[in-house]
């Protein structure tokens, strides 16, 4: 009482041993006590020679009021022998010991066939004696407390999302408190490789990865965990558009879609896109909606989602005739299926240039053949539409394709659209535009043959300059399909061109007064 606590720490041994050996890990001190001639308690100490095994770390105070430890939950006995509830000053000491520094570490005998993992002893049996004399009377015993307790693996872990521009990701564990040994198993994973406490361990698949954590290496684990490694795929949605310049100028391309791409996964919506584009003449850009020369051919873009890097691709071919609608300068065409014949009829805008017209035929929208040839006699001026007829009396049972091939003088040739005729089959694929009371387009009605599967479509709006002003997708199927033009698209009594087109293909476009 008044005094610091000493922690006095003894290990039974013989006289013999006491006097002879020297311990590899600890020092013997002076005293020896003991009840028989050879055998007894001998004082430990520290390499360094001090016994500061712990630290006394509860009521050591001589000022009462510093004293705010609770005894147990029944109280305790005050000096004045009248119950209290906390501990008097100098009377509670709570002390802690580092083993490793006594010699108790079954870690250092490894060499001499000991498991690290087992402690040398699992309880603390507790005796107090009547003075700090290691002979005294002794006055008080407590039951043996439990010593030995699985040690707390306190980690965190930071799992890994593989993506398409991550294919190998990782899994990387954090010691908050405590180092511990991980190992790693996984039934649907794979682990390519890991660090030397496998506290990392990289990956290329996705899965559930199983991570157990013990406190030293050949010990059990005394904490599990799982990480589910997830996918994420989800692309954005690509399309292209395109219209054009006056005077054929020049292209405005037009790429999507922001909104279609910003749909909801596990991971977020859009993070935004990055756009790829490139086309004839070397064509290359990086914005959404980039203008170019009037160079006809095929186009392709690449939209890629930042968030995980994935693409999707959308493609189309441009040609004159696809615009020739915005200027009233176009070589067209159309037909008529009877029952015996298809009869063709096309309008030539720029005829003045044309020696002859070729018809081409297919029964695929590829490899045209030559089926005939018409001269042009006409001599009316260039801004006017000539018309010219052609009839295939031999059509095949099914699809035909049909193209115009118109070459000039110095053998320079242009195309038509493909006009589609599908002879004795029920259904034609044809599109009008339906118009209201007010003269105004309302919709656009088409029928598709029954052999035609569900498609989706997608409905555009120019202006006369070529500018898309609306667009929305629409969802086309065998039969007749009434598709509503979107009202106040142009600003009333202008002029505007009403398209539709069916898998990035135009397959109907025509002049409209709004």
């Amino acid at each position: 009482p008044g005094s610091a606590p000493v922690v006095d720490v003894r290990i039974w041994v013989s006289q013999t041993t006491f006097a002879t050996v020297t311990p590899a890990y600890f020092e013997f001190g002076s005293n020896f006590d003991g009840a028989t001639p050879a055998y007894g308690y001998a004082t430990i100490l520290t390499k360094s020679g001090t016994t500061n095994f712990g630290s006394g770390i509860s009521n050591f105070s001589a000022t009462p009021a510093q004293d705010t430890t609770y005894s147990t939950p029944w109280g305790t006995e005050q000096s004045t022998k009248n119950w209290g509830e906390q501990y008097m000053s100098l009377q509670f000491v709570e002390v802690g010991l580092n083993l490793t520094r006594m010699g108790l570490d079954p870690a250092l005998y490894t060499s001499n066939g000991l498991n690290p993992c087992v402690s040398m002893f699992s309880d603390i049996f507790f005796k107090s004696r009547s003075s700090n004399s290691f002979v005294s009377n002794m006055q008080d015993f407590v039951e043996p407390l439990t010593f030995l307790r699985e040690p707390v693996m306190d980690f965190s872990i930071t799992p890994d999302t593989l993506r398409c521009n991550r294919p190998a990701g990782d899994i990387q564990i954090t010691n908050n408190s405590t180092a511990g040994i991980y190992s790693w198993t996984t039934s649907n994973g794979n682990i390519t490789s890991a660090n030397s406490d496998s506290s990392q361990v990289n990956l290329n698949k996705t899965g559930t990865y199983i991570v157990s954590a013990s406190p030293a290496l050949g010990c059990p684990a005394t904490r599990t965990e799982s990480v589910v490694i997830p996918l994420d795929t989800f692309p954005p949605v690509a399309s292209v558009f395109a219209g054009v310049g006056s005077n054929f100028s020049y292209l405005q391309l037009y790429g999507g879609d922001v909104s279609a791409s910003n749909y909801m996964t596990p991971f977020g919506g859009s993070q935004g896109l990055l756009w790829d584009w490139s086309g004839p003449n070397s064509f290359a850009s990086n914005i959404q909606n980039p203008l170019t020369d009037t160079a006809w051919g095929p186009y392709q873009l690449i939209v890629t989602e930042q968030r995980n890097g994935c693409k999707d691709t959308a493609s189309m071919t441009l040609n004159y005739f696809q615009f020739a609608v915005l200027f009233g300068t176009r070589l067209t065409l159309d037909g008529i299926v009877k029952t015996d014949k298809i009869d063709l009829q096309w309008l030539d805008g720029n005829q003045p240039n044309t020696d002859f017209y070729e018809i081409e035929k297919a029964t695929s929208s590829e490899s045209f053949i030559s089926i005939g040839k018409i001269a042009n006699t006409s001599n009316e001026h260039i801004l006017s539409m000539s018309t010219f007829n052609f009839a295939d009396n031999h059509p095949e049972t099914g699809s035909n394709f049909y193209r115009i091939k118109a070459v000039s003088k110095n053998g320079e040739f242009t195309y038509s659209n493909n006009y589609l005729a599908n002879y004795n089959v029920l259904d034609q694929r044809k599109f009008y535009i339906a118009i209201n009371s007010n003269g105004n387009p309302e919709s656009l009605i088409g029928t598709l043959t029954k052999n035609i599967p569900g498609t989706q479509g997608t409905l555009v709006i120019y202006n006369q300059l070529g500018q898309i002003v609306k667009q929305k997708s629409v969802q086309l199927n065998a039969g007749t399909n009434t598709i509503e033009i979107p009202k106040n698209s142009l600003p009333k009594f202008s002029v505007g061109i009403v398209s539709l087109y069916i898998g990035n293909q135009m397959a109907f476009s025509q002049k409209a007064i709004f």
